[in-house]
């Protein structure tokens, strides 16, 4: 049986008794075939080679990919660069492309009102990737969770998304905030930076309809005009000849959505992905020391993200650091500690305390510019 827990509290944890569990049947659509999914966000159709056909989203009545293209298109290229082959992509390997099209398994392996999860397996010379494409009924994220068994020399893996969304920037996701890049190849800039470092996610948008990929560890992305891609892995033989020829597990995840990204839970889904939320079975908690639910800090607003707590280096306090992630100039934006502060100080980013800011009770008010990052030390 599957339990779907919502509302856990941020930093923190949330106790679940199971026997005491109320039996709730969900009233949700799950279709999963070999070559279907349906859920109550999207229809999925797929090929005889394991690619997606179609992708509906049923909410916002809208075909994800572009007419007469194919989704999750494993491509394969000749990855020879001119030097540093552990290190840069050639600007030409574009010029020798190879799907991954030898299909030799489908099977369902979950039909759920909670998840649908189908599997696919392929063969690429002597490699195998097997795939599970995984739709649920409480997120409108679509995971392909991977793994892959890689034997290939000198050959970079990506999946494409040819979308139904036309922008001429498209949006990536770095350290503290994000960065735009052109999605065309009108100057010799654009094309110089065909492939681009990022961190969770990368994004294409419309005013009022986008497609987003996030990952789970995967840092290279290209978009050009309305095709999304994501680098999955390279085999360099330099300096290391066997360098990345073996298994590789990995999940990245499509995420359509209407509005730009900042309208949208693309940050959020993103985090998700990245700190999936921890189950640990314990003894019974008879004497109270533990409360059924607990938060060790929680922020008010949504567009401010914190990133790190972590002990100060030289001294007793708690070191938060947190950040504004849209682009947004934020008033009163407050942060509530588990209780009471005894003295807060704020400090830059080697923690050299810079001025003691005020305080009441458990929360700290202060205001954030756009992208700012803030750095709190904080005795408790």
């Amino acid at each position: 049986k599957k339990t779907l827990i919502r509302e856990i509290p941020s930093l923190g944890y949330k106790s679940i008794k199971v026997s005491n569990l109320e039996q709730k049947q969900i009233d949700e659509k799950m279709i999963v075939k070999e070559n279907y999914i349906e859920n109550r966000y999207y229809i999925i159709e797929f090929n005889e080679k394991g690619q997606i056909k179609r992708l509906y989203d049923k909410e916002n009545k809208r075909e994800v990919l572009e007419e007469g293209k194919l989704g999750n298109v494993l491509q394969t290229f000749e990855d020879k660069p001119y030097s540093f082959d552990a290190w840069d992509i050639s600007p030409y390997f574009n010029e020798k492309m190879k799907e991954v099209t030898d299909l030799i398994e489908v099977k369902v392996v979950e039909e759920s009102p909670l998840k649908g999860v189908l599997k696919f397996l392929w063969r690429f010379y002597d490699s195998v990737i097997e795939q599970r494409v995984i739709v649920y009924n409480h997120t409108r994220r679509i995971d392909f969770d991977t793994h892959v068994d890689w034997k290939e020399k000198q050959v970079l893996l990506k999946t494409a998304f040819p979308v139904n969304v036309r922008s001429t920037k498209a949006t990536y996701n770095i350290q503290f905030g994000n960065i735009e890049r052109s999605t065309t190849n009108n100057t010799s800039w654009d094309i110089a930076k065909f492939e681009v470092p990022a961190q969770k996610w990368a994004d294409l948008s419309e005013a009022n309809y986008g497609v987003s990929i996030l990952n789970d560890c995967k840092h290279g992305y290209d978009i050009k005009e309305n095709v999304m891609r994501l680098t999955l892995l390279r085999s360099p033989i330099e300096p290391d000849e066997t360098a990345d020829r073996t298994e590789h597990v990995f999940i990245y995840s499509l995420l359509p959505h209407a509005g730009t990204w900042r309208d949208s839970q693309v940050i959020q889904e993103a985090y998700k992905l990245n700190y999936p939320v921890i189950v640990k079975k314990i003894e019974k908690n008879e004497d109270g020391s533990f409360p059924d639910i607990f938060s060790f800090i929680k922020v008010n607003d949504s567009d401010v993200v914190i990133e790190t707590i972590k002990k100060a280096e030289d001294d007793d306090s708690v070191l938060v650091r947190l950040f504004e992630d849209k682009g947004c100039r934020k008033r009163e934006v407050e942060i509530e500690f588990f209780r009471s502060i005894k003295k807060a100080v704020e400090c830059n980013l080697i923690e050299e305390e810079e001025k003691e800011i005020a305080f009441k009770d458990n929360k700290i008010l202060f205001n954030i510019t756009p992208y700012e990052i803030k750095t709190f030390k904080v005795w408790l």
